[in-house]
Parts: C-alpha cells; sequence; structure tokens
C-alpha cells in the first residue's frame, strides 16, 4: 500500500509504505481564531522556528506581526502540524517538510 496524497491543484504525491485511508480536513472550529507563534509552539507540539519557517514558507497564514508577537491563523496550524505528523510516520523529516511544502503552497 501507499499512501496518496492529492491537494487542492489535485497534485498527487504518493509516499511508499503500508498506511489506512486517510481524510484530513481544516478543523472548522479553529476558523479565523488566532494563535500566538509561542503557544502554538507549545499545544502542538513544534519548535517555534519551525511555525515560523512554515510561516515564511506561506504554508501559514501570519495574522498579526507586531514587533516581538508574531500571531497564525490557528486552523492552518493545526492543519499543517496534523499533516507533518502524518508524514513523518512514513518518511524523513527533510522529506516531510518538503512534502508539507508542496502541498500548501502550490
Amino acid at each position: 500500500m501507499e499512501l496518496t496524497i492529492v491537494n487542492q491543484n489535485r497534485q498527487t504525491i504518493i509516499i511508499p509504505g503500508d498506511v489506512d485511508t486517510i481524510t484530513i480536513e481544516r478543523d472548522k472550529s479553529l476558523a479565523g481564531e488566532t494563535i500566538r507563534i509561542y503557544d502554538a509552539s507549545k499545544k502542538y507540539d513544534v519548535a517555534h522556528q519551525t511555525l515560523s519557517k512554515w510561516a515564511r514558507y506561506g504554508m501559514i497564514r501570519i495574522m498579526s506581526h507586531e514587533r516581538h508577537a508574531l500571531e497564525l491563523d490557528e486552523s492552518d496550524v493545526a492543519l499543517a502540524v496534523g499533516l507533518y505528523k502524518l508524514l513523518r510516520r512514513h518518511v524523513s523529516p527533510q522529506r516531510a517538510g518538503h512534502t508539507l511544502r508542496h502541498l500548501l503552497t502550490a
């Protein structure tokens, strides 16, 4: 079996391995909610540097960028982290990050 991911633009990424069918949807209850980058780091157990990089690449929307407080769209954070953790179960961290960037910025 393999993991097949099709993004919104119908681009397909196939990851070999033994996986089940998985449906990932954006959490509607988080739509429009903002979260500070350090709070998101703690809540979703991802380094704040990683979240900052994902925001810079356009994978996560920046809602507010003040001097020392970067606020992100929490639904974007939850989606990106969920996809990354799913990908990490099947591929290297580098491949997971590359695939995630391809999916979320295409």
